[in-house]
């Protein structure tokens, strides 16, 4: 069938680099000829790597001691006669006793790993599907007698409320703040209950319910927001949505009591100090939503909470939330950090800094990382760890799936890359190991076409005169 459209397929040839044109665009992918052992260079301005080279594991790096881990692999098991033993030996997926069960057995409840999780499965869409089947027989055998008992049909329906209760997320309220900014609560009651300080979440409005205009259906990408207040319990959600793509316009389509898609909590939680640090967060609009979730766990465990930040005193629509957050607040309107920083370096005071974040574009990043071993060393005499935001492109925000949000890290010292990491996974890391340019280049990737949607999106809004907050 890929044939029939026109696809072709060179078989033999292994991928070895990707040659760039004077723009640093993809010109040349550079092949390896298996057979012949000889270069083959393919000319190439779009090219597509699917990825999924090891079973995801990373429920397990963000619960440790959920599941036995074998290297970058769950280990799986069988189940015989109700006990768990470990598959040893497995090499292929036909093999009868692949071992379709982690680790997990409390409560004599099982997990089982299917598809990308298990290493003989993991690769394709094919492999994927036979686990299914083939897990399946195993699940009822465990299951047993209890697949034929017939439950109380009272306890089903208050169960299933229950669930539905808790896994539901709708829309309470959409207001806006200013002119670029609208905000946005949830009720998610689970999403709620799991989140903390430093995570984010994945938002998606529903198609059915999306408004359609002419041929445009105002239906939202997958969109990254990071919590600014959480309730969790009344299991409600704060985000803050910077209208800055054409997704984060939709929200302000948004209706109180609509169903939403938000998946999450997703990402690290940012540590909280518990020997009262002194924490300084620099940022400018993006950083509200970090300071009010963060900032204000921060103070519930006696530390100090400066704010710096970059931009107008008018745009900071929630000056009364963040002063109750941040211990001291300070604006810069100029374009240099550095030299504020080093003015207030007594009031801050810098020399009691033990923590710092960077919320703000690379140009801030590159800023402070070239000051901090230069005029900032004097003042930071405490050698504070600098965290900064990888808020790169998103798509799937599922930790090693879409890979769209891939992002390089360098070694400190000789400035080469050593790994590339899932941003999505681990949203702020140590300044001094993010490669900043691939930052810039990430963030370029899909300018062009966010561009003309944002402004299809602008031009419907006004010849239609859709109805948003």
């Amino acid at each position: 069938k890929a044939l029939e459209e026109g696809i072709y397929y060179l078989e033999g040839l292994e991928p070895a680099a990707v040659e760039l044109n004077e723009y640093g665009h993809a010109e040349t992918l550079i092949c390896h000829q298996r057979v012949r052992n000889e270069e083959v260079r393919l000319p190439a301005r779009s090219i597509l790597v699917a990825t999924g080279t090891q079973p995801n594991t990373a429920y397990e790096f963000e619960h440790r001691g959920t599941f036995n881990r074998l290297n970058l692999q769950y280990q799986h098991y069988e189940d015989i006669d109700g006990e768990l033993s470990v598959a040893h030996g497995v090499e292929h997926c036909k093999d009868p006793a692949f071992g379709p069960f982690t680790s997990y057995h409390k409560e004599h409840r099982r997990v089982s790993l299917i598809g990308d999780t298990h290493p003989v499965f993991h690769g394709n869409v094919v492999k994927a599907i036979a686990s299914g089947m083939r897990t399946y027989p195993k699940i009822l055998a465990v299951l047993g007698d209890k697949i034929h008992q017939r439950g109380d049909e009272q306890e089903y329906q208050q169960f299933a409320a229950r669930i539905h209760y808790l896994f539901t997320a709708h829309v309470t309220k959409v207001s806006r703040k200013t002119d670029n900014i609208v905000e946005l609560t949830i009720h998610a009651p689970l999403a709620a209950k799991r989140f903390k300080p430093g995570q984010f979440y994945r938002l998606q409005n529903f198609e059915t319910y999306a408004p359609r205009i002419d041929h445009t259906l105002l239906q939202m990408e997958p969109l990254a927001l990071v919590t600014a207040e959480c309730d969790s319990a009344n299991g409600n959600l704060n985000f803050i949505v910077m209208e800055n793509s054409a997704t984060a316009k939709l929200c302000a389509t948004l209706k109180p009591g609509e169903p939403v898609s938000l998946m999450g909590p997703a990402g690290v939680r940012a540590k909280i100090p518990s020997e009262h640090e002194t924490v300084l967060i620099i940022g400018n609009q993006t950083s509200f939503a970090f300071v009010r979730s963060y900032g204000a766990e921060m103070r519930a465990m006696g530390n100090r909470v400066i704010y710096l930040y970059l931009g107008n005193k008018e745009e900071v629509y929630c000056q009364e939330q963040l002063e109750k957050i941040a211990d001291k607040i300070i604006s810069l309107t100029g374009d240099d950090v550095i030299a504020t920083l080093i003015n207030h370096a007594k009031s801050i005071p810098l020399i009691d800094i033990d923590r710092i974040y960077l919320i703000g574009d690379t140009e801030l990043l590159r800023q402070f990382q070239a000051a901090r071993k230069t005029v900032l060393k004097e003042h930071l005499v405490k050698d504070p760890k600098v965290f900064a935001s990888v808020y790169g492109n998103m798509q799937c925000m599922l930790k090693g799936v879409c890979a769209q949000c891939l992002q390089w890290q360098i070694d400190p010292e000789t400035g080469q890359r050593t790994k590339a990491v899932f941003a999505c996974s681990w949203q702020d890391q140590p300044l001094e190991i993010i490669d900043i340019d691939h930052m810039d280049a990430r963030q370029m990737q899909n300018q062009l076409l966010e561009q003309m949607s944002q402004w299809w999106v602008e031009h419907v809004f006004k010849a239609y005169d859709v109805p948003r907050v």
